[in-house]
C-alpha cells in the first residue's frame, strides 16, 4: 500500500525539503529521514529561455519531503518523500548528453533533437541513446528571431546558440526558413543572454532562439534595444517543412512583446521531458500522477505563462520517441492510448491555432531588407 501523501506549501517545499530533519532533531531521526529522501534532477535550459523557469515549476509541483503535512483536498501533493531540483544546462543536447552520462535524472529536449539522439544521427553520431524515452509533452516551442532595426547590411551577425542548445542544432535549417542562407548572415555560437550583451555594444545583429512563450530573453532584448521580432518568410518554411516532421507553423499573438504590434508566423517544434527507459516504473508513473493531477493546474497556469499549454490533453503531441513504459500504461489508463504502443513515425502534429492564411494583411512577411 502507497505511504501517505504529505503536503507543504510550494513556496516553501525546496528550502524544506533541503533543510530536511532539522537541527533540533535527534540524529537518528535524521538519518532515518535522509535515508527516506529521494532526489530527483531535472535538466533544463540557460537563465534567459523557457526551459529553467518550467523546471522550476515543475520541481516544485513534485517536491514532498519527508516531515511534511499529510497532503489537503484540493491542493497538489508531489511525489512522496521527493526533493526534485532544476539545473540550469546549455539546452537539449548538453541534457541527452548528461541522462546518457548519468549526471541527470532526466531533461528537457526539443523533439527533433531527442529524435537524433535516439537514432544516433547529427550530434550524436558517435553517442547514441537508444534508451531514451518520453514521459510528456509539455509545449510547443517557438522559432524566434530578434534583429536590430538599424541592421540591414549583410552578412547580418547573428547568435544561434550555444554549443549544447537545441537552438544550435536547428539553426542554418531554421535561418533558411526566415528567408536567410549562408551568405545572408555571419554565425556565432552564442545563447541569448550573452547575445543581448554583444548587441548593446554593437558586435552583433540580433539573435536566434527556440523556446517557448514568452521567451525572457526575447522580451528583455525587444525592451532594452531597437529591435525587432521577425516572422517566417511562408514559401521557405513550407520548404522546412517538407523535410522537418517533428515542426510545425504556430503564430506568435501581437502585443506579446514590447513593441510587437502584429501577429507574426514562425516554426514551432514540441518540448518533451525525457528520461533513461530504465528508470525505475513505479517512479515514472508517480511523477506523471503528481503532474496530471486537477490539483496542479493552477500551480502549472501560475508559475509560468506557458503553464497554460502543459495539458494532460496535450502530452502526447509531437513525441518523436517512444514513450516510457511507465508512461504508456499512465495514458492508456486516462484513455490516450490504445492497446498499441504509444510511439509511431512520423509523431503527431502539434495541435494549435491553424496555419494563418495567406492573404491575411494583419500577418504580413516582414523579410530582412537588402
Amino acid at each position: 500500500m502507497p505511504s501517505a501523501r504529505r503536503h507543504l506549501p510550494l513556496s516553501r517545499r525546496r528550502t524544506l525539503g533541503l533543510l530536511v530533519g532539522g537541527l533540533a532533531a535527534p540524529a537518528v531521526a535524521r538519518a532515518d529521514v535522509a535515508l527516506r529522501v529521494r532526489s530527483f534532477s531535472i535538466a533544463t535550459g540557460g537563465l534567459g529561455g523557457t526551459y529553467y523557469p518550467v523546471g522550476g515549476v515543475l520541481a516544485n509541483l513534485l517536491t514532498a519531503p519527508p516531515g511534511g503535512l499529510d497532503c489537503r483536498p484540493g491542493e497538489p501533493c508531489g511525489v512522496v518523500d521527493m526533493v526534485a531540483v532544476a539545473q540550469t544546462s546549455e539546452g537539449s543536447v548538453a541534457n541527452v548528453k548528461g541522462l546518457r552520462q548519468g549526471l541527470v535524472d532526466s531533461a528537457f529536449c526539443q523533439a527533433d533533437v531527442a529524435f537524433q539522439a535516439w537514432r544516433g544521427e547529427g550530434p550524436f553520431v558517435t553517442e547514441p541513446m537508444p534508451n531514451l524515452r518520453v514521459i510528456a509533452s509539455l509545449y510547443p516551442e517557438m522559432a524566434q528571431l530578434v534583429v536590430l532595426d538599424e541592421a540591414q547590411a549583410r552578412p547580418l551577425r547573428l547568435a544561434i546558440g550555444a554549443p549544447g542548445s537545441g537552438t544550435r542544432v536547428a539553426a542554418e535549417r531554421l535561418l533558411h526558413g526566415f528567408g536567410l542562407d549562408n551568405a545572408d548572415t555571419e554565425r556565432l555560437e552564442l545563447n541569448p543572454g550573452p547575445s543581448i550583451d554583444a548587441m548593446l555594444t554593437g558586435q552583433l545583429d540580433g539573435f536566434l532562439t527556440v523556446a517557448g512563450l514568452p521567451t525572457p530573453a526575447v522580451h528583455e532584448a525587444l525592451e532594452l534595444l531597437d529591435a525587432r521580432l521577425v516572422g517566417t518568410h511562408l514559401q521557405a518554411a513550407r520548404e522546412f517543412l517538407r523535410e522537418r516532421s517533428f515542426w510545425g507553423l504556430r503564430t506568435i499573438p501581437a502585443g506579446l512583446y514590447p513593441g510587437q504590434e502584429r501577429t507574426l508566423r514562425t516554426l514551432a517544434v514540441a518540448a518533451l521531458w525525457v528520461v533513461d527507459a530504465n528508470l525505475d516504473d513505479g517512479l515514472v508513473f508517480e511523477i506523471l500522477a503528481a503532474l496530471w493531477a486537477p490539483e496542479a493546474v493552477p500551480v502549472l497556469t501560475a508559475g509560468h505563462p506557458v503553464g497554460a499549454h502543459i495539458t494532460l490533453a496535450s502530452a502526447l503531441e509531437g513525441i518523436s520517441v517512444p514513450l516510457h513504459p511507465a508512461a504508456s500504461q499512465f495514458y492508456r489508463e486516462q484513455g490516450l492510448l490504445g492497446p498499441a504502443a504509444g510511439f509511431s513515425h512520423p509523431p503527431p502534429p502539434l495541435i494549435g491555432p491553424p496555419e494563418p492564411p495567406e492573404a491575411d494583411p494583419a500577418l504580413p512577411l516582414p523579410l530582412l531588407s537588402p
